[in-house]
């Protein structure tokens, strides 16, 4: 999802998500929801963290992958987190392609690494 013309579905869908207050949504009889595992990540400054996403409720259903924030990072399609150059608190989002609107959120906490020098003055 990283086309300029995609964003603002992404946009509109997590405002419908944020709205609704859940990650769940009925499709006929069947209820479908979301996990993402880790639900919440620290991740150093350009580092990697791969995420799982488990649909329920659905049969082959696939997994699109978007950081929520226009610097936050990247991910690819198989769900692995690259973590930008500037500290922050930054959005992994999977949603569901079996109905377009089925979201799951999860915390993606980037941090600076510090390094201390351990020699005697």
């Amino acid at each position: 999802m990283s086309t300029a013309r995609s964003q603002p579905r992404l946009s509109l869908c997590l405002l419908f998500a944020a709205l609704l207050g859940s990650t769940s949504r009925t499709q006929g009889q069947a209820t479908i929801s979301i996990m993402i595992d880790p639900p919440e990540a620290t991740v150093h400054i350009g580092e990697t963290q791969s995420f799982m996403a488990l649909v329920n409720g659905a049969v082959n259903a696939g997994i699109q992958w978007a950081v929520q924030e226009a610097n936050g990072g990247s991910i690819t399609k198989e769900g692995v987190y690259t973590a930008p150059k500037d500290i922050g608190i930054y959005h992994v989002i999977a949603m569901a392609t079996i109905d377009g609107a089925t979201l799951a959120r999860a915390v993606a906490k980037v941090t600076v690494v510090m390094q201390y020098d351990t020699r005697p003055n």
